[in-house]
């Protein structure tokens, strides 16, 4: 397969690759700040982006009980 095609998940393929089920993963597509590539009404979540959204998140959510704790 092709190392450019590889580099994105389709919403089957993200909810596999994230260990969520597939309405989650409709869920995060529909989402408008999660990164996606839209083909006319198809979408591609490109593996990079999805690793930088997941970690922006995490701190996000770390940075919230730091503040609750304080």
């Amino acid at each position: 397969m092709n190392r450019r095609i590889e580099c994105y998940l389709s919403v089957k393929e993200l909810s596999k690759y994230l260990q969520i089920n597939y309405a989650e993963a409709r869920g995060l597509a529909k989402d408008l700040s999660f990164p996606k590539i839209i083909f006319g009404e198809r979408k591609v979540f490109p593996k990079d982006q999805v690793l930088a959204w997941m970690d922006k998140r995490s701190l996000l959510l770390k940075e919230s009980l730091v503040e609750k704790i304080e």
